[in-house]
């Protein structure tokens, strides 16, 4: 005689049912509306796409992309290759880095938020980013 023993290691919001299980594996990151508590969902790939390419086409300067991803950012959370595009489409290194600062809160993959170095063209704002998530 077997006997299985399995063990859920990831939490179930609300009670188990068996839309829990499905949306617990096919939502890693816990999608879900935003509220006072959580900032919601993780934009997928196809809707940052589409809100990147609005973005460069409707707003060309510094200031009105950086408004549209502040507006973005109050429903919803980012993926660090994503934040890296987005600093990357500013211009100057100063605002890059008060980008880059404001969007960590809105990571879900804060283990990965390395890849937003890439976006500078300035070592010294790579350092002050470095530092600034340093000392959170």
């Amino acid at each position: 005689m077997k006997v299985y023993i399995f063990w859920i290691l990831t939490p179930v919001q609300g009670q188990y049912g068996f839309n829990d299980w499905n949306d617990v594996w096919n939502n890693p990151y816990g999608n879900q509306p935003g509220d006072g508590y959580n900032q919601g969902n993780v934009m997928d790939d196809n809707s940052f796409h589409q809100f990147y390419d609005m973005m460069m086409r409707n707003e060309s300067f510094d200031d009105g992309k950086i408004t549209m991803i502040n507006q973005q950012m109050r429903t919803t959370m980012f993926t660090s290759v994503q934040i890296r595009d987005l600093v990357k489409a500013i211009s100057f290194d100063n605002k890059k880095l008060a980008l880059a600062k404001s969007m960590y809160r809105n990571c879900v993959d804060k283990n990965r938020y390395f890849m937003v170095y890439d976006a500078f063209d300035f070592e010294s704002s790579k350092r002050e980013l470095m530092d600034y998530i340093s000392n959170l």
